[in-house]
């Protein structure tokens, strides 16, 4: 990295620890270092709290979410987990990560019922996404 570079850099990293949802995060994601992002949704698809410009949405599936970004790139990886309230011995909620673009993915969770029986489910869940600088 040129001086230059590094004071660029540098002061993108000002901007975005005193603002760390503003546009910024997005120019500094696309530096060659990794930048992590968080959200929470609710069940019914609208955002609890996502990052400035990113909206969430549950377009007509049962536990099919979709979450929109700004990010322009398909090198993240996300990781997600069903907020669950109310615990079941017999039950755990499991989330699946699908339909990764450059500019949203989709968040499915199920209802996993220790019988065997699988159904895909409407909860609340938060998730993290971290980009993955290229080299």
């Amino acid at each position: 990295m040129t001086p230059e570079e590094r004071i660029e850099f540098n002061e993108l990293k000002r901007k975005v620890s005193e603002n760390p949802f503003s546009g910024e995060v997005n120019n500094l994601s696309r530096r060659k270092v990794p930048f992590v992002y968080g959200g929470a949704v609710a069940a019914d698809g609208s955002a609890v709290k996502l990052p400035d410009g990113w909206t969430s949405s549950l377009p007509g599936s049962t536990g099919r979410f979709t979450v929109t970004h700004n990010l322009g790139h398909t090198n993240y990886s996300v990781v997600a987990n069903a907020n669950v309230t109310a615990f079941s011995a017999s039950r755990v909620t499991l989330a699946d990560i699908s339909d990764k673009s450059a500019n949203s993915f989709e968040v499915n969770l199920y209802d996993c019922i220790v019988s065997g029986s699988n159904a895909e489910v409407n909860q609340p869940f938060l998730f993290v996404l971290v980009t993955i600088p290229v080299v």
